[in-house]
Parts: structure tokens; sequence; C-alpha cells
């Protein structure tokens, strides 16, 4: 089974409406190797072959990774940040080219980590951290695969 706990779908669904958007930053962990974090420049719904294109720029050079949600290799996919405003194209190719490049997303994932750890362990005092910003009678759908 590709998805026992049905989170993947539910995380990418066109009806959920903290899925994942171009612009966004996801943070992909592997089950072997570095987690790779990177801008959302493209959604490839096709059913079990879903997936997702990120860009990050690693030592001054851009670096694009195909993330398939379902590959057993993927352990957990999170949305580190949104993006402010809405992108007005469903695939953001222009971020290839220099004047529209965001650069490296080391320091918003690294900001992000941190507080995923505050919040954690208590520190903060935040209630229930899996409910959504946008709609909180329903429980954010994040992935974690066992």
């Amino acid at each position: 089974m590709l998805d026992p706990t049905g989170s993947r779908t539910r995380l990418f669904e066109r009806t959920n409406p903290d899925a994942p958007k171009p612009g966004d930053i996801l943070l992909a962990t592997f089950t072997a190797g570095d987690p790779f974090a990177g801008v959302v420049m493209s959604i490839r719904r096709r059913s079990v072959d879903t997936g997702v294109l990120l860009r990050n720029r690693l030592s001054m050079t851009g670096v694009e990774m195909w993330v398939k949600i379902y590959s057993p290799n993927v352990r957990s996919i999170e949305v580190v940040k949104r993006a402010e405003k809405r992108a007005r194209r469903a695939r953001l190719y222009y971020l290839r080219k220099p004047k529209h490049d965001r650069g490296s997303v080391e320091s918003e994932v690294e900001q992000y980590l941190r507080r995923r750890r505050l919040i954690r362990s208590g520190a903060l005092g935040v209630q229930n951290p899996n409910l959504s910003a946008k709609n909180p009678q329903s429980l954010k759908s994040g992935v974690k695969a066992s």
C-alpha cells in the first residue's frame, strides 16, 4: 500500500485549503540521505505518479528535484512557509532566471525547524499544533509515513 494512512492523498487534494501551491516552500525528508527543501515550481497530479518539483540554491548553483509523494523513499513532506501572494501561474519555470530566483531557502527552513521544536516541547504554549490557521475546525493533513 502506497499511503496506508491517507495523509499524503489528503495533503495534495485539490479540495484541501492547506494543500501546497506553487510558490510555497516544502521540506521533503527521505529514508536515506539528507532532507531537501525548496520552492514549489510545479505540482503534477497523476494518481500514484503525483510529484512536486522543488527548487533550491545550493552553493551558488540552482538545484531542482522531482519528489514523488507516493515513493517509499519519501518519509515526510511538510509545508515550511506559504507564499505571501498567490502565484499567478501554475508552473513557475521563470524562477530559473537569475532575475526571479529566490535563492537559498535554508534560513526559512531553519526558522521553521526551530519553531517546530519549540512547539513540540510545549515552550510556546500552543494547545493543538495540528490545527490549521485557515480552517481551525479541521486537522492539518501533514504527511507522516510510518
